[in-house]
């Protein structure tokens, strides 16, 4: 199999370092220097000339509808991953693609979030409390914030963006959302404009009260679950990498790579059951877009 990554930035370089041992061959869509890889200018080019089993979109957010477009009108028909979320706004109707489009939210694939889901499956589940936090500037040290696109609502910036996953999260561990409210603000100036802190309260239907909090404003990295069940109180930490159920406390060992390989794999192997499906990642835009229009 051959794949392409559309996009060399960190989260591109990541992916194709990835799935370098993984395929046969790996190239990049980029205007940067790719060392190390094939690389194109455009993705005309790329896709007409390399011929690609799977295409990774991770170009900025705000690119990403172009990018699918721009697939659809070459032909292409395989299966396609593209970065969270899926676009940088809800649209109200998306056209028809000849190919599978997957959204990489791949902490679904963390072993806590995994061991979790496992745990939580019989159960009669109460409440849920959700938070997730870190200080913009830990997230690419060495950069001036205000030049990254996470500091910028047009670039698809906010933490309701970036931190997404917890949403999927809400999702994938509770069922579909049936009822939401958000509170969203700029709390500090560490972005240009967009939204650095937010708060929601949720309803699903294995859920009947779910509360979730993030931001990038917090100086101690945190990103936790915490879950009441009938017979059961889980705590679900990522950045200890344990689960707790009642007092007994396991530690779940996660190198940074795991999720991205493990979700890797899905996509190679065409298995939709755990990946986010895209009409999973549409019904997260108009959440999102709900919070933070």
């Amino acid at each position: 199999m051959k794949a392409l990554v559309a996009g060399f930035g960190s989260i591109g370089q990541r992916h194709a370092r990835l799935l370098q041992p993984m395929v046969a061959q790996v190239a990049i869509v980029s205007s940067r220097p790719a060392a190390g890889y094939r690389r194109y200018e455009s993705l005309e080019t790329a896709v007409t000339d390399f011929a690609p089993d799977v295409v990774v979109v991770a170009t900025i957010t705000s690119r990403h509808g172009e990018s699918l477009n721009t697939l659809k009108r070459l032909g292409f028909a395989r299966r396609v991953l593209v970065e969270k979320p899926i676009f940088a706004h809800k649209r109200e109707s998306s056209p028809p693609y000849p190919f599978e489009i997957f959204v990489a939210y791949q902490l679904r694939f963390h072993p806590v979030v995994v061991a979790l889901r496992s745990a939580l499956r019989g159960q009669t589940i109460y409440t849920a409390h959700g938070y997730v936090g870190q200080h913009l500037g830990q997230w690419r040290p060495g950069r001036n914030v205000h030049e990254t696109y996470s500091a910028h609502r047009n670039k698809g910036g906010g933490v309701v963006r970036d931190l997404s996953h917890e949403l999927d999260f809400v999702n994938h561990l509770f069922g579909p959302i049936q009822e939401a409210q958000a509170i969203v603000a700029r709390a500090d100036d560490i972005t240009a404009d967009s939204e650095d802190a937010a708060a929601f309260v949720l309803r699903t239907s294995l859920c009947p009260v779910i509360s979730l909090q993030m931001n990038c404003l917090d100086h101690i990295p945190r990103r936790e679950w915490i879950v009441t069940t009938k017979d059961v109180s889980f705590k679900a930490d990522l950045v200890t990498q344990t689960i707790s159920q009642n007092n007994d406390v396991t530690h779940i060992a996660c190198r940074p790579d795991d999720a991205y390989r493990a979700m890797h794999q899905a996509l190679l192997a065409g298995d939709a059951s755990q990946l986010c499906t895209f009409g999973e990642g549409l019904a997260l835009m108009k959440l999102i877009e709900m919070a933070a229009p």
